[in-house]
């Protein structure tokens, strides 16, 4: 009995070739009598960017309602805030990550488009959406808190939950503690991201690994820097706090990065062969820029479908 592979669709630019071409190569199908169905299926209702832009800015909402909610509302106890981040972050990759990866933060756009993971073309809007859906959720929260009577000082609130180093009241660790502690827990959140989500992790976890991740790198941070990591979330809460929060909101988007784009780096590194130079490396990195659909639909071959795969082969 011949064997049928299904491909999403034959159309150009679609990736439905390569699609193809994993099946065929998984399955090991290329064989006499094998027969291969395409299945034209209609364009999405929503453009694939759409799609990806939209699922960033909920999952980047959902992130700071539940993390600065509980950080203003949560004084009598129940889930700690940070607790509450990575939570936030495990159930909207659970979520999400089928959609557009679960960044919900541009320092992971970043780290990731570095490691080759995410096309360069998609880090602007990626970050554009998560720093709208941060900021709305921040906006939402801060309508929340003006309803209550006996508030008065909404933005005085907001400040003590903004990022900051140094805020004149209390004694502060410096701008070089505060730079090395956002950059190593960003370096080793985005590490973990990575290694969680290679092709030879165990499958069906990563969310977890990556809320527990941001919830540590949250509370490693917090006595320093009140928890940044996320420079999305450190804008938003900025934006309607007073003091000093704006002016040190550089640091909360310079450190995290590039503690992003280290763990991507050397992400990348370990993948290259043993021959390549630094030079070849950074090359590789900026092609990565111009990775079409049709390659990342090769690279992101569910379970499902390499267990399709695996059958085909063995009922063949």
């Amino acid at each position: 009995m011949s064997n049928e592979i299904y491909a999403g669709s034959a159309r150009a630019g679609d990736g439905a070739v390569s699609r193809l071409h994993a099946y065929l190569f998984h399955a090991g199908s290329a064989r006499a009598g094998d027969g291969v169905v395409l299945v034209d299926e209609p364009a999405p209702l929503i453009p694939r960017l759409a799609a990806k832009l939209g699922a960033e800015f909920l999952g980047t909402f959902w992130l700071v309602l539940a993390g600065v909610g509980l950080l203003l509302f949560n004084a009598t106890g129940g889930i700690p805030s940070a607790l509450g981040f990575g939570l936030a972050v495990m159930t909207g990759g659970y979520a999400l990550a089928h959609i557009s990866g679960a960044h919900f933060n541009p320092a992971v756009t970043i780290g990731t488009a570095v490691a080759g993971r995410t096309p360069w073309r998609d880090v602007i809007p990626y970050v554009v959406a998560q720093v709208v859906g941060a900021t709305t959720a921040a906006l939402a929260l801060y309508v929340v808190i003006r309803q209550y009577p006996n508030v008065n000082e909404t933005r005085k609130l907001f400040s003590g939950v903004s990022n900051v180093w140094k805020d004149g009241t209390n004694p502060s660790f410096g701008t070089a503690a505060a730079l090395i502690v956002e950059f190593i827990v960003a370096a080793v959140f985005v590490a973990v991201i990575l290694g969680a989500t290679d092709a030879r992790a165990p499958k069906g976890f990563a969310p977890i690994a990556i809320g527990l991740a941001f919830a540590l790198a949250i509370q490693i941070a917090t006595p320093i820097t009140r928890g940044g990591v996320n420079p999305a979330r450190s804008t938003a809460t900025a934006i309607f706090a007073e003091g000093a929060s704006a002016g040190q909101l550089w640091l909360f988007w310079v450190a995290p990065i590039l503690g992003a784009a280290f763990a991507g780096f050397i992400y990348k590194a370990f993948q290259a062969p043993a021959d390549t130079s630094f030079t070849e490396l950074v090359d590789d990195i900026a092609d990565d820029s111009e990775l079409d659909d049709a390659e990342l639909d090769d690279a992101e071959l569910d379970d499902a479908e390499l267990d399709d795969a695996e059958a085909l082969d063995t009922d063949g």
